[in-house]
Parts: C-alpha cells; structure tokens; sequence
C-alpha cells in the first residue's frame, strides 16, 4: 500500500498551483473532443451523410479559418 501512495500521492502533493491553469486548458481539449466525436456520429446517424460527405464538408467549413490566416498577414 506505501507504493501506491509513492507512486500516486507524492506528485500530486509536489504539483504547483501555478500548473492548474494549464492543466485545465488540456482538460478542456480533451473533453471538446469527445463532444466533437459524439457530434460527428450524430450528423452521420441523423442526416444521413456518409464518411466522405462529412470528410467535404469539414474541408470547405476550415477554408475561411485557412484564408484568415493567409490574409490576416497583410
């Protein structure tokens, strides 16, 4: 039982409250994904589009992101 508190316990008692912000950056990465997952699988299931329709239809939702950062230059 000391090896689990050994292994587990000890960093985070060493851990800093000054890593908390961002560990909670990666938290919220981490859980935005699991939504976009489950969002993904919705759109298949409920309007009927198949992998490849989806797969356009994120290509042509991050051309102005694209576009932003080539003209966002000038």
């Amino acid at each position: 039982m000391r090896s689990f508190y050994a292994i587990f316990l000890t960093p985070l008692q060493a851990m800093r409250w000054r890593y908390v912000p961002l560990l909670l950056i990666y938290f919220a990465y981490g859980s935005s994904v699991f939504t976009s997952i489950a969002g993904s699988f919705w759109v298949k299931e409920e309007l009927n589009l198949s992998a490849e329709d989806l797969l356009a239809l994120g290509v042509w939702l991050t051309v102005p992101w694209t576009i932003k950062m080539i003209f966002g230059q000038m």
